[in-house]
């Protein structure tokens, strides 16, 4: 009778030890969607953009389904709306976060951001000008590795397009570098059958305000052919005159990546077999006086 007993009470033991490890892997897994849902700097006080220095997981490691697929990029747009490709100190901008479907129906998006003083892939300080959100869509919160970050307060029921203000930094900052992850999800309580990406935007700073008076270079830059392929010449006319400047080139690639860059005092050819097909922005800084010049390029 003891025997018979004590083994009812073991296996009663075992049966509850079962009970609460699957009940702490239910709060587990509820706590990580709520993370995420409320925001991961909000909630779980942590980065997961791929920005250097963020926490190495992103939000493909948990939202990466096939069901639903994604693309990012980021937008950076002046005062009028036009995209730009490099700031002004102090300005106040739209940085446009663009969540695009691939595959599949999200119900709603959500994404996490943060911008480095630093050239992309670099680690540096992040900058915490983002500026409050009067339509309710995003929030700013703090993480424990001391970033600041924009991200959604809740699940976005839009197009995937989320417009965050932020304001440039001093002059001498240089090139500043977003970073975002995001995700489109069908809102069923987990993470299966979710879609995500991320991205990276790098932007120079503009030299001054006076550049769009500045007289035309006397190098002019030109790219061929266009659309290229497996090499892309970088022609530097000069008008027959000696040249006062080294020109510096910065080519992004479609999901906002460097690809190339270099300053250049002569006719260049550019191996491009690796490169992604897709639409690609040459960025050509011709003296420490003028405007950025911008040049959209392809690849087939």
């Amino acid at each position: 009778m003891i025997c018979i007993i004590f083994v009812v009470i073991n296996q009663r033991f075992y049966t509850m030890r079962i009970l609460i490890v699957y009940l702490t892997l239910v709060v587990g897994i509820l706590m990580i969607a709520l993370g995420s849902s409320g925001g991961r700097a909000r909630v779980a006080k942590q980065g997961n953009t791929g920005a250097p220095g963020d926490n190495r997981a992103i939000c493909k490691n948990c939202h990466a389904g096939s069901a639903i697929v994604v693309d990012m990029d980021i937008w950076l747009l002046d005062e009028n709306g036009n995209r730009v490709y490099s700031y002004m100190p102090e300005q106040e901008y739209t940085v446009q976060v663009r969540i695009e479907p691939k595959k599949g129906n999200p119900r709603a998006f959500g994404f996490q951001m943060v911008c480095l003083d630093a050239p992309p892939g670099k680690n540096g300080s992040d900058i915490k000008n983002w500026l409050p959100d009067t339509n309710n869509i995003y929030q700013i919160a703090d993480a424990n590795n001391g970033r600041t970050y924009v991200e959604h307060r809740q699940p976005i029921r839009n197009d995937g397009i989320i417009n965050v203000r932020w304001k440039a930094p001093p002059a001498g900052t240089d090139t500043v570098t977003f970073y975002a992850a995001g995700n489109g999800v069908n809102l069923n309580g987990n993470t299966q059958g979710d879609g995500a990406d991320t991205t990276r935007l790098a932007v120079p700073e503009a030299t001054s305000t006076a550049t769009k008076t500045t007289p035309t270079p006397k190098t002019a830059i030109a790219f061929y052919p266009n659309p290229f392929n497996h090499y892309l010449k970088i022609l530097l006319r000069n008008n027959g005159q000696k040249h006062d400047f080294t020109p510096t080139i910065a080519i992004y690639g479609p999901n906002s990546q460097l690809m190339y860059l270099a300053e250049l005092s002569s006719n260049t050819d550019i191996p491009t077999f690796s490169w992604p097909s897709g639409t690609y922005t040459a960025i050509v800084t011709s003296t420490p006086e003028a405007q950025p010049q911008v040049h959209r390029l392809v690849k087939l």
